[in-house]
């Protein structure tokens, strides 16, 4: 955090016995009938994923610190499975952001407080919410490749535009020049080339923008 992230993005999924775990990792027998995106990437030869649950990691951060959610148990029932049961959870909604390419298993989180973060992969999602009248939310968060200013332009009626996942300081810095609200980053000192070589770094967890010297972006007019 000393770097300048100001929020802890963690991967959800289910395990076997339902419990709420934190992993990447796709199993095997999810991956393949679907071909996910991510799914050549990291593969698990088991059904289920393993991982620390999610009560254990929240307990340990600092009171100040938000979390997104990112919920990888993205299709069919399974998606709205996870939901259900993170509800369950003593969760502060106004400690957490969701995000998910599943859009419509977020509503339900979405009536209870919840900031929600609709999840682009790929170009033919991108085009689908650029094309359709989809209702302005908190945010959408795209992956970094897909946007381009006059893109970002286009996205910002529907909330703030998150990039992911940058890992590039100098491409960090072109997207915010651009007009992105955040970036999603494994590398600290992606932020701290923010901090230092962007004119305007937002807060994403502010409900008005609100960049590193403490001035407000009214983004209404965008």
């Amino acid at each position: 955090m000393s770097s300048g992230a100001n929020v802890f993005e963690v991967d959800v999924m289910l395990a076997a016995d339902d419990e709420i775990v934190l992993s990447h990792d796709i199993p095997f027998f999810t991956a393949v009938p679907w071909l996910r995106h991510d799914g050549l990437k990291r593969l698990s030869l088991t059904r289920h994923p393993v991982g620390p649950p999610l009560e254990a990691v929240a307990e340990l951060l600092p009171p100040n610190v938000e979390m997104l959610l990112d919920l990888k148990c993205d299709r069919g029932t399974e998606a709205f499975r996870l939901v259900r049961k993170l509800l369950t959870l003593d969760l502060d909604p106004s400690r957490c952001f969701v995000s998910s390419k599943n859009w419509r298993s977020m509503e339900e989180m979405e009536r209870e407080g919840f900031r929600t973060w609709r999840s682009v992969a790929h170009s033919w999602a991108l085009r689908g919410l650029l094309e359709d009248d989809a209702r302005p939310g908190y945010a959408v968060t795209v992956r970094h490749s897909l946007l381009t200013p006059r893109t970002i332009g286009k996205l910002h009626r529907l909330g703030q535009v998150m990039a992911w996942t940058v890992n590039d300081p100098q491409r960090a810095i072109e997207l915010v020049a651009a007009g992105v609200d955040g970036v999603t980053s494994d590398r600290p000192e992606v932020f701290t080339a923010m901090r230092e070589g962007a004119k305007a770094v937002v807060d994403v967890r502010a409900p008005a923008a609100v960049v590193a010297d403490g001035t407000e972006i009214d983004r209404s007019a965008d």
